[in-house]
């Protein structure tokens, strides 16, 4: 019955080194683009936004493959060389670039308010996804195919869901723009590539460095099992989440500069909802998951239970936090955006050394992480809060702001 799920076709090994990958692809499409994608929500005009969308693609493809060499000669050095180096280095820049591509376009679509085709570039990733991966599984592929799975459901994903109307729309504004207007917008937009990306390399870093550390410290199959806790658990729940988000992605801006007072009950009440569905969550998981996930998934699998009963909050924090998670990226404050990403990173690696210190199980190293990410959640939604409260309309958007739509288009 159960024979088409996926780790009854791939070994905790093969999860193991499909997790590293996918981190360290993550955390790379992060900086890659510059972050010039986040700008695409608060562009001004329609040209903007899609020339943003251009922007994003030409940095990203030759940072990529700057990022890829330099990962594939760092990782093997860190015992990471299975998931990251020999032929999987050549695969990185494809990965990573995927990444970059679909959120570009997706934010793209937001700004259009195309949430049909927005969802449908959801759905034909997440299609994608589970056809490649278990197909090659079935083929015995082994990691191969769930990181061809992965990218393929990336560039899918975003050509499919609106990829050939963004495509064709910013080659229309290609053919009319000029280098004095690209510097002009990369000048009045310098706050994303210099001051959010760097906070989005700590934000990926924060969000990856534990699976990258237990491989580390505990081996590739106990990143197995964390992997597979994340896709069974946050996975889904980040699904749900980033649905929501886009809606929020959308709005919230506008929102903002026409009602900040309206901006924070629509804030809180929309994490009162998300604790609400995820306090449901919490109980089942913690009841039912050692023994759910060795019935469905097999004998071999049991641990990745434990661990889904451990980190049980810390989904559900992430479940509440995805769909603002923006938030004060649309109010202008990202050096409190960074001021958290430091001290979450700070707090992970403050974890792994007691953990190497005292000489920590897996099991009490997660106890110890789950306790970590979790206070850093609450942390990050009372910023946000505190940030909503003294919230101006002229807040919003102040970087982008300072390029009048009047010079973009000359």
């Amino acid at each position: 019955m159960f024979r088409g799920s996926l780790t009854r076709l791939y070994t905790p090994q093969d999860f193991g080194i499909y997790g590293v990958f996918v981190a360290v692809c993550a955390t790379m499409a992060g900086v890659a683009g510059g972050r010039l994608e986040l700008a695409i929500p608060v562009a001004k005009t329609a040209d903007v936004a899609t020339t943003l969308l251009l922007l994003t693609g030409l940095v990203a493809l030759p940072a990529s493959i700057v990022l890829s060499a330099f990962v594939a000669w760092l990782g093997p050095l860190f015992g990471l060389g299975p998931a990251l180096g020999g032929e999987m280095a050549y695969w990185l820049p494809v990965a990573a670039f995927s990444i970059v591509v679909f959120q570009a376009v997706n934010y793209w679509l937001l700004w259009n308010k195309d949430y049909s085709r927005a969802a449908r570039a959801r759905w034909v990733q997440g299609g994608a996804l589970a056809t490649v991966q278990l197909g090659a599984g079935y083929l015995a592929f082994g990691s191969w195919g769930l990181l061809v799975g992965h990218t393929l459901a990336q560039l899918l994903g975003g050509l499919i869901g609106g990829g050939a109307t963004a495509a064709k729309r910013a080659m229309d504004v290609a053919s009319q723009l000029s280098w004095r207007k690209c510097t002009a917008l990369l000048r009045a937009h310098r706050n994303y590539p210099f001051v959010m990306a760097p906070a989005a390399l700590l934000n990926m870093l924060g969000q990856h460095m534990p699976i990258l550390l237990i491989g580390g410290l505990y081996g590739v199959k106990a990143a197995g099992f964390y992997a597979i806790a994340q896709r069974v658990c946050g996975a889904p729940l980040a699904l749900v989440g980033q649905a929501i988000g886009q809606i929020f992605a959308a709005e919230a801006p506008n929102l903002m500069q026409r009602s900040p007072e309206n901006m924070l009950l629509t804030f809180s009440r929309l994490i009162r909802y998300m604790f609400l569905g995820g306090g449901l969550f919490i109980i089942v998981l913690v009841v039912a998951a050692p023994i759910v996930v060795g019935f469905v998934f097999g004998k071999e699998w049991v641990d990745a239970g434990v661990l889904m009963q451990i980190l049980s909050f810390v989904f559900v924090l992430e479940f509440v936090v995805t769909p603002v998670s923006l938030t004060l990226s649309f109010m202008g404050h990202h050096s409190r955006q960074l001021w958290w990403d430091v001290i979450r990173l700070s707090g992970i690696l403050a974890t792994f050394a007691l953990a190497t210190v005292l000489a920590l199980s897996l099991y009490q190293a997660m106890v110890v992480l789950a306790i970590v990410l979790s206070l850093s959640h609450i942390y990050l939604l009372r910023l946000m809060w505190n940030g909503l409260k003294k919230l101006s309309p002229e807040d919003v958007g102040s970087d982008a702001s300072a390029l009048r739509a009047d010079e973009i288009e000359r």
